[in-house]
């Protein structure tokens, strides 16, 4: 509508290369953005070179159209609050790369490459995630000078994502106009759950990412495990929506912790799940 201010964009993505092998959390996280209806999401991703089953594997596995021209991207990004942004499609020389990445199948120099290359042009917010410190201190040095809002997070069990696991205590660096901060986040402090073993978050093989992918939407599902895995998902979501939002009056905690709590009523409510079965294509429904 034209008295309508338009949605923020903005993007979750892992540089990967953790060796962890977890469940697809930026890409779950940044369905819930989406489902949320505040803001538009271009998810970037890949197919999997290193991992077990790249952010592309599981959305296209649930019916999600991946394989979009650029128009077709343009398009999307008009009409709907979630575009996937497929590396191979939207950075044609990744296909000349990709199987040397598959055949090396350990992290390269184009897992911090791909991520920083964005082609997404204006005002946006996203969140990136590093398994190594020394990564995530070269990103926040070559986007320092960037216009847009940026929180880049390190898990220190060594997790590409706002950690629950380990001690539960990410390490952050957040740049929003041209200024920098840092600090950790304690996922105790901040969201009350105690840290859990890494092992409820892990996958032995792409079907198990798939079925647990679509569980987590689903309510009807509910054991310890999906509930870890939710709750993983409710903070890399929160981190993303928060610095969408937030403006620099608030503290990023305070930010972390509303988001966190609108979150949980769009998953617990169903909206999240009713929003990926919109996603999906005619006669691909797999929920």
């Amino acid at each position: 509508d034209a008295g309508l201010m338009p949605k923020r964009v903005l993007d979750i993505a892992g540089t990967g290369g953790d060796g962890k092998h977890t469940v697809n959390i930026s890409t779950l996280a940044a369905l819930l953005c989406a489902a949320a209806d505040e803001v538009k999401v271009c998810k970037y991703g890949n197919r999997s070179a290193s991992g077990i089953c790249g952010s592309m594997d599981v959305l296209e596995s649930v019916g999600i159209s991946i394989d979009r021209s650029p128009q077709q991207l343009a398009s999307a990004s008009k009409n709907q609050n979630f575009t996937p942004l497929f590396a191979r499609t939207i950075y044609p020389g990744a296909r000349h790369v990709a199987e040397a990445r598959s055949s090396i199948g350990r992290p390269t120099l184009f897992n911090l490459l791909f991520s920083l290359a964005r082609p997404i042009h204006g005002d946006f917010s996203f969140l990136m995630g590093f398994s190594k410190r020394e990564s995530m201190q070269i990103a926040s040095e070559l986007l320092a000078h960037d216009k847009a809002t940026c929180l880049l997070v390190h898990g220190q069990d060594g997790t590409d994502e706002l950690s629950i696991t380990g001690n539960g205590i990410t390490e952050y660096a957040l740049l929003r106009n041209g200024q920098m901060s840092s600090g950790v986040i304690d996922y105790e402090q901040i969201f009350g759950g105690k840290p859990v073993d890494i092992q409820f978050l892990q996958i032995k093989s792409k079907q198990e990412a798939i079925d647990l992918f679509l569980q987590t939407f689903d309510t009807s599902f509910s054991d310890k495990r999906i509930e870890v895995i939710r709750q993983s998902v409710l903070v890399n979501a929160a981190g993303a929506l928060s610095i969408a939002f937030s403006e620099g009056s608030t503290s990023l905690e305070d930010s972390l912790f509303d988001s966190f709590q609108s979150l949980k009523d769009v998953l617990y409510s169903g909206k999240a799940r009713e929003f990926l079965v919109s996603l999906q294509g005619e006669g691909t429904s797999v929920l």
